[in-house]
């Protein structure tokens, strides 16, 4: 159930539907519920009344990727991982997303679609715990693509696989 969720999540926020989604709270609502079949049957519910079944979105060539994320040696329990797209490398269209399950692995997923665009991208991350304000598990440089330091290369045909090794000094 767990890995559904997180996929779910992910295409919902990787896709031109997160505003809607998160101006009816559905994302929100389901992350802090992640446990909730409840909250999956929301965010399903919401897709369905916003697209419609069978929609797919045109896209460049996407590949699989997959990887994990450690922070000084130790998995990140959890966050989430962005590709963003290196578009003065010549890759462009919509950034794939995805969320760092507690063994410290992700599945990148991009409007919907398993993996991201095949291409050059520059990656972030964000990793929270708390609420008022949230705390922030890594430093924050990670959290922009410009200062992170991680870039990946997505081949197509193969399966990418991505090692993010955090360190929390500077």
């Amino acid at each position: 159930m767990r890995n559904a969720f997180t996929t779910m999540v992910a295409i919902c926020e990787s896709t031109r539907l997160a505003p809607a989604l998160h101006q009816i709270g559905a994302v929100m609502y389901v992350k802090k519920t992640s446990s909730s079949v409840f909250g999956v049957l929301l965010v399903l519910s919401a897709l369905y009344t916003i697209v419609g079944c069978g929609h797919k979105p045109d896209l460049p060539p996407i590949a699989e990727v997959t990887g994990s994320v450690t922070l000084d040696g130790r998995p990140l329990p959890s966050g989430v991982v962005q590709f963003v797209p290196d578009e003065s490398k010549g890759t462009k269209g919509p950034p794939g997303v995805g969320y760092i399950d507690n063994d410290g692995s992700f599945e990148i997923v991009t409007a919907g679609v398993a993996g991201a665009l095949v291409g050059h991208h520059k990656i972030k991350l964000h990793a929270e715990e708390g609420d008022s304000p949230p705390r922030s598990l890594v430093p924050r440089r990670y959290n922009n693509e410009k200062t992170s330091g991680f870039t990946a290369e997505v081949k197509a045909d193969i399966s990418n696989e991505v090692l993010l090794k955090l360190t929390s000094r500077r």
